[in-house]
């Protein structure tokens, strides 16, 4: 008899710790630390060896930047359970950012041995032994060095390009939309290469994406090269290809003067029409928006609060404009006295250093994940900013429309978001962003909503096979 209530009490506790875990979960992915933490705690006193809400508890305290603690908790939580290549991934990072570079290094060595194929743990070991001053070669590396591939993405951005954060951050961001062209095409079963010209690292490979970084070594034969933005043209002498494209994807075609003399008619690819007119007349052009992932346009029905407004963008541009003109509104309209403004850099910006001035109606929230920036526009009345930059602001704009807000916005300076985005609360006067403001705000409903415009990954990729055809035939 005391063994069958043992385990019954065994089994009203472990339910209980299960259900904490997935309540704990959800609040530490929507970011609400404080509130996960005290989950995870209450598992602990019931369950001290609990793994999970060790492990999480480590990486919560990682996200604080309390490392030391980090290293403790995760390596209470391994102690346990020594094979989960994530636990040791994440005390790596933590013993990294304490600069115990040997133990990191061993930690992702780990972890890679655990689950050979994970991007992150196989660039940030490679980051660690150049901190290290160890040249790491692709054969220690342990990944062949493959020469030929189906399409190839060429692009001088600043970050080092790992999937998680990645995917987890940098929306509104050249960098997102070509992580999500380059993995739509991967999944179909095309070869896909990313070079990454601006930094060191070691080659990683995901599903059948390979990222490389820096100098190209070996000839490449490519079918089809994508020329991403603005990125220089070092990669000539040693690419091979059958088609070249130029991805116009984040800025207008003024910025592109420079491309003339190398540009062949019909491979240059903007984001909308307004993008695609700045460029001479004699470019062929073709129109092909930003994609967006599909769990954008999961519906999840939260509750608006029509006194919340939200600006989000990943490197903040525009945002002095877009506080002067929300000050302006709350001092013509009394009303507006309780509205708030949210502001969220989905990105890999520091948005601490741009909001260090607090004001009055405005909330700072920083930078968060990519699916907090899904929820804060569910539960706002819409997306407020003022454009100043010509092609800024498009994928949090098309974001904001998909989850059902409002895109109110004034476009002072021209721009690709009135072609984009399909939405009627896109002023092109101050006069008129004022008076559709105003009437947007009185009316708390969600009538007169523009009907979401979809921006599927998988379609948008549609469009480039039909571009690459084109181009092939030619």
């Amino acid at each position: 008899m005391k063994k069958s209530k043992s385990k019954i009490a065994f089994a009203k506790t472990t339910a209980y710790a299960n259900a904490q875990l997935n309540q704990a979960i959800e609040l530490h992915q929507k970011g609400r630390l404080d509130e996960a933490q005290a989950c995870y705690e209450s598992i602990l006193t019931i369950h001290p060896r609990h793994f999970d809400a060790l492990h999480l508890l480590g990486a919560i305290a990682s996200q604080r930047k309390d490392y030391q603690a980090a290293t403790e908790l995760i390596a209470k939580a391994i102690a346990i359970n020594p094979n989960s290549a994530r636990a040791h991934y994440n005390l790596g990072v933590a013993l990294h950012e304490l600069k115990r570079l040997d133990e990191a290094v061993t930690s992702y060595n780990i972890a890679i041995e655990l689950q050979p194929n994970f991007p992150t743990a196989h660039s940030n070991r490679g980051m660690a032994l150049e901190q290290l001053g160890v040249f790491v070669s692709s054969l220690e590396n342990k990944m062949s060095i493959e020469l030929k591939f189906d399409v190839m993405f060429y692009d001088s951005i600043g970050v080092i390009f790992n999937d998680e954060i990645v995917a987890q951050q940098a929306i509104g961001g050249s960098e997102f939309v070509l992580w999500q062209l380059a993995h739509e095409m991967g999944r179909r079963g095309f070869k896909v290469l990313v070079q990454l010209s601006r930094h060191r690292g070691v080659q990683n490979v995901y599903q059948n994406v390979t990222y490389r970084y820096g100098a190209i070594q070996h000839p490449l034969e490519i079918t089809h090269l994508i020329h991403h933005r603005y990125s220089d043209l070092s990669y000539i002498p040693k690419v091979t290809w059958k088609t070249r494209s130029f991805l116009c994807s984040d800025l207008w075609g003024q910025h592109y003067a420079d491309l003339q003399n190398m540009v062949v008619p019909g491979n240059v690819v903007c984001v909308s029409p307004w993008q695609s007119a700045q460029f001479p007349a004699h470019w062929s052009v073709t129109t092909i928006a930003n994609p967006l992932p599909m769990h954008v346009y999961e519906s999840t029905e939260i509750s608006r609060d029509p006194k919340v407004f939200v600006y989000a963008s990943a490197a903040l541009k525009g945002l002095e404009s877009t506080l002067i003109m929300w000050q302006k509104l709350r001092s013509i309209y009394p009303e507006l006295k309780d509205s708030r403004l949210r502001v969220l850099s989905p990105g890999y910006d520091n948005a601490a250093a741009l909001c260090l001035t607090q004001k009055e109606g405005v909330e700072f929230v920083g930078s968060v994940p990519f699916q907090q920036v899904i929820n804060e526009f569910r539960g706002a009345a819409g997306l407020f900013f003022v454009n100043d930059f010509p092609e800024t602001f498009c994928i949090t704009a098309a974001i904001a429309e998909a989850s059902g807000a409002r895109v109110h916005c004034w476009m002072r300076n021209g721009g690709a978001i009135r072609d984009t985005v399909n939405s009627h609360l896109v002023s092109t006067s101050e006069d008129v962003f004022i008076r559709d403001f105003r009437n947007l705000y009185k009316n708390t409903s969600n009538s007169g909503v523009a009907r979401p415009k979809r921006y599927d990954v998988a379609d948008i990729v549609d469009l480039w096979m039909i571009h690459f055809s084109n181009l092939s035939n030619k």
